[in-house]
């Protein structure tokens, strides 16, 4: 069964992942140029870019400036599923979950709750794409924005996105498998946890405005806020 699966996964082409170095634009090529470079390059490649980018201030330069800057935030805060490659699949088998190709949160979920024992463990379409991180039965983690948002923007990205914010229970969870999980994360080349100590938590149903709450690892109580002007970290679950 599991060779057959691999063979599945190396015949429809997976042998290498999905991260890309490519060449950088020219300070001023056209927007479009930019535009295609950030959707098609590596995170870490788009990070170390937006890092040192120091955009103009005025006039039209500066407008055009704002969208290279705005096309780089909304690649880094995209959740990462790079499709991992043939080697690390087969080494890494005894901790993944394997879902179907495609497959639907809702189905995840489902083939999750069926498989889960105990232990943390890469949640990884059949075709390779990585999906998420298991870390119970019914807490598939699906990753970290690589930067900061807004709580409003927070909010309405990872509805669209058809992710969820973190319960209070479940940051428990995180904080409990940290080391393993951050360790997972960085093995398969996406935004890990190492460093994050604080990310916003799941609005109450109801409550409009701030302060939001959030999970600190730096409090002894776990509790901090954030308001309006705050940015925040999103960590999110399917």
């Amino acid at each position: 069964m599991l060779k057959k699966l691999f063979c599945g996964i190396f015949g429809s082409g997976n042998t290498g992942n999905s991260v890309k170095t490519l060449r950088k634009p020219h300070r001023n090529a056209p927007i479009e140029e930019w535009r295609n470079f950030v959707n098609q390059a590596g995170w870490r490649q788009v990070a170390q870019i937006r890092s040192k980018f120091i955009p103009c201030a005025f006039g039209e330069e500066g407008k055009r400036d704002k969208q290279i800057c705005d096309a780089m935030w909304e690649r880094l805060f995209r959740i990462e599923q790079p499709v991992l490659d043939y080697d690390f699949l087969r080494s890494n088998a005894d901790k993944i979950i394997f879902v179907g190709q495609h497959a639907s949160n809702d189905c995840i979920k489902h083939d999750v709750r069926f498989s889960y024992a105990g232990e943390v463990k890469f949640v990884v379409e059949k075709g390779g794409k990585l999906r998420g991180f298991a870390l119970a039965e019914d807490l598939i983690l699906a990753g970290v924005t690589c930067c900061g948002a807004y709580p409003d923007g927070a909010l309405k990205w990872t509805a669209e996105q058809g992710f969820h914010l973190l319960s209070r229970e479940d940051s428990r969870r995180v904080e409990e498998v940290l080391p393993e999980l951050t360790a997972m994360m960085e093995a398969v080349d996406v935004p890990s946890l190492r460093d994050i100590f604080m990310w916003m938590l799941a609005v109450p149903d109801g409550q409009i405005g701030d302060p939001y709450e959030c999970y600190s690892l730096r409090r002894e109580d776990r509790f901090s806020y954030v308001e309006f002007d705050d940015p925040v970290i999103v960590v999110c679950k399917l």
